[in-house]
């Protein structure tokens, strides 16, 4: 049994260097990035080890999306993280 996390995504868009924001939706990418808010229990065998606050690389198409008024969060098993990029 895998552990799960909760994450918040960070804004699907990128400027460019004269300040025109370009949607994710413009072209294709197959990652997200976004904030570790909580941790489940988390065996420790897992290949990604992540706690709060850590800024990780996830698949776009795996876990499940929820929303509310200010962000948009994604529940995901730990395994599926990609890769931490910052702690």
């Amino acid at each position: 049994m895998a552990g799960y996390v909760l994450i918040k995504q960070y804004p699907d868009r990128e400027r460019t260097e004269s300040g025109i924001i370009i949607l994710d939706s413009v072209h294709e990418k197959t990652h997200k990035k976004g904030e570790i808010v909580s941790v489940g229990a988390i065996r420790k065998d897992e290949s990604v080890e992540v706690e709060i606050g850590d800024v990780v690389l996830y698949n776009k198409y795996l876990g499940t999306t929820i929303e509310d008024d200010e962000h948009n969060f994604v529940i995901m098993e730990q395994c599926e993280i990609l890769l931490v990029v910052e702690k």
